[in-house]
């Protein structure tokens, strides 16, 4: 089957936001300390916690970082329940 050509129909990578996509993982980061997270590591995709025998907290960085560093991300709705 041929991709579409950007004439029309169904478009790879164009808002289609259910299409799979595929990539190559980066290696997980590994945090042991309390910090405030970066975009790019947010944009890495797997942080693993390792804390040990005391509690840490782990931050999110700022909305204006996060608008500054990934300007072209799509707004979507996100829901949490608890």
């Amino acid at each position: 089957m041929a991709l579409p050509n950007g004439s029309g129909g169904y478009q790879i990578g164009n808002g289609n936001l259910n299409e799979v996509d595929l990539s190559i993982q980066p290696a997980p980061i590994s945090l042991t300390t309390g910090v405030t997270l970066t975009t790019a590591q947010l944009q890495n995709g797997i942080i693993l916690g390792s804390p040990g025998a005391s509690a840490v907290s782990y931050q999110l960085p700022t909305c204006a970082s996060l608008d500054t560093d990934v300007s072209s991300a799509k707004v979507t709705a996100l829901l949490i329940s608890l």
